[in-house]
């Protein structure tokens, strides 16, 4: 059976994304990571140029925040920022018809996460918090299959 390719954008340039996300998500063929944004687009071009030159089969590239969640081809974001300002981005990135998979635990208060899961569900998308993958042992040893899944979702 030949998965549909799901195309996602990392919204940041953090060491998580370098370490983990990044890597897991170029080894999953059924994913194209297409764009890792900054708030400035040159460091996102670099952390592209550093992190993500290998992998000829995409074609991803450098773009500001906003350039990602305005950019009708993609599919899902992951989202690694601070607390302070990761619900924000992740309300944006539903408005834009975008499904999430964010990292750490939800920061906001009962009624932010209320909202974000009422603005998920009205617009059919998928909000999942990558923690909960990340701290299980199992999940760790079956890391790709799990991502595959995950991102999956989103179709």
């Amino acid at each position: 059976m030949i998965m549909p390719t799901t195309t996602i954008a990392c919204i940041s340039t953090a060491d998580i994304a370098k370490a983990k996300v990044v890597p897991a998500l170029l080894s999953v063929p059924s994913i194209s990571l297409v764009a890792v944004s900054s708030r400035d687009k040159q460091r996102a071009q670099t952390f592209v140029d550093e992190n993500c030159s290998k992998d000829t089969a995409n074609k991803c590239v450098g773009m500001t925040h906003d350039e990602v969640l305005e950019d009708k081809d993609i599919d899902a974001v992951y989202v690694p920022l601070p607390s302070k300002v990761r619900n924000a981005f992740i309300s944006k990135a539903l408005n834009n018809n975008k499904h999430i998979y964010s990292e750490k635990p939800f920061g906001g208060t009962v009624n932010e996460l209320k909202s974000i899961l009422d603005m998920a569900t009205k617009l059919n998308l998928q909000w999942i918090d990558g923690t909960m993958w990340y701290h299980i042992l199992y999940v760790q040893k079956k890391w790709k299959r799990y991502y595959t899944i995950v991102i999956s979702w989103a179709r």
